[in-house]
């Protein structure tokens, strides 16, 4: 892992040092969301890390959605000062210097915090996720049909409001339609037997080791990546699609060779696979029994 990780000391690739920027600015977003912000918290951090990290970035890359969303995070940190705090400061001046060199007004991207309403969560909220959680199967029986891609997509972007570490975000999807294609790729797993041929979309869920800082992380990725693909699955079936999750317990070298088949970057590894596909009018599933709560749940006080 440390081969790919990125470090609080020194980050590498643009992929680390992404990562890096996004845990620094989230670190301020979750300052400025606590009931009463400290005056000036994280100011060491802020001057001696954030802000030269920002600098190099832009110098060496572009100003993209991780440069704007971190502005915006160090802009609302002024912000609350000017309105909360009085008197000088010089954690302040350095930032205002720094955003004063980096012209983000054109990028989209949030930054920072926003106000909400218990009553906006809640209306959201109107359905009875029990019924449509307790309606979930694996499929292994799919109406052949050709998935959507744009269906799949819309899926994927609902995915992304899964929370993640520092909001670094560390997962990356490939899909396949192609029937060859996905027959070769379902030779890698052992668990389509009976079904595999009807499958007419296939996506490999992986996670990045280089969102990752350091080694005591090397398991967020499979984390964050199966929350992840938990809200992908739900997803999928709001949209009208079956699902069917595929494990890959796979030896490192068998892996390796899946990550080529896929064209994966090295930093990359696989999660899980998800067969995809429409319903048909009936369907014969598994029972899966679950486990009562009084068998995985305790209480501790």
């Amino acid at each position: 892992m440390a081969k790919f990780s990125c470090s609080l000391r020194k980050p590498v690739s643009q992929s680390n040092q992404r990562a890096l920027l996004t845990f620094y600015y989230h670190k301020v977003e979750k300052g400025l969301a606590l009931p009463s912000p400290r005056k000036e918290f994280g100011a060491l951090w802020i001057t001696g890390n954030f802000l030269p990290l920002l600098g190099s970035y832009v110098k060496d890359f572009k100003i993209d959605e991780v440069v704007a969303s971190s502005c915006r995070a160090l802009q609302a940190y002024i912000d609350i000062h000017s309105r909360d705090f009085e008197g000088e400061s010089v954690v302040l001046d350095a930032i205002e210097h720094a955003l004063q060199r980096v012209n983000y007004s054109e990028v989209e991207a949030e930054g920072g915090t926003r106000a909400i309403l218990a009553s906006s969560i809640a209306s959201a909220s109107q359905i009875d996720f029990e019924a449509f959680a307790l309606a979930r199967h694996s499929i292994r029986n799919f109406a052949q049909r050709d998935v959507e891609r744009q269906v799949v997509e819309r899926a994927v972007s609902i995915a992304r409001t899964a929370p993640s570490v520092c909001n670094r975000q560390p997962w990356r999807v490939y899909g396949l339609t192609d029937k060859t294609k996905i027959r070769s790729a379902l030779k890698f797993q052992n668990g389509n037997k009976g079904f595999g041929e009807d499958i007419r979309c296939l996506l490999l869920v992986t996670g990045d080791l280089s969102a990752m800082i350091s080694q005591h992380e090397r398991n967020e990725i499979y984390i964050d990546g199966g929350l992840f693909s938990m809200n992908l699955i739900y997803a999928l079936q709001a949209l009208g699609l079956g699902t069917c999750c595929l494990n890959l317990c796979l030896p490192y070298t068998q892996e390796k060779r899946l990550a080529r088949f896929y064209n994966c970057p090295p930093q990359l590894r696989v999660i899980m696979m998800i067969a995809v596909g429409h319903l048909p009018d009936s369907l014969v599933v598994a029972c899966s029994h679950k486990r009562a709560v009084s068998d995985l749940f305790d209480w501790c006080d």
